[in-house]
């Protein structure tokens, strides 16, 4: 994977970590692995809401996914 666009996926998912937290949403988990075998790019995050909701984050290479309570809400993928 092109490092511009590991760059790039990871400013993204800044941006909507960041939001998310402005919002009252608190980071529980956040693991990432970049580099080999193969210029692997993965990324999990998640976050917990007082009110009991969970939203996890996945980054695979370019592809950014949300889910809410289990459920897909939002997939983008980033390109240069």
């Amino acid at each position: 994977m092109h490092p511009k666009l590991i760059h790039k996926t990871n400013k993204r998912l800044e941006q909507i970590c960041s939001s998310l937290v402005s919002e009252g949403w608190s980071l529980v988990i956040s693991h990432g692995k970049v580099g080999c075998p193969a210029n692997l790019h993965e990324v999990i995050r998640t976050f917990r809401h007082r009110n009991g909701g969970r939203i996890g984050i996945y980054v695979e290479g370019a592809t950014i996914e949300i889910y809410r309570n289990g459920n897909l809400r939002h997939s983008e993928t980033v390109s240069i």
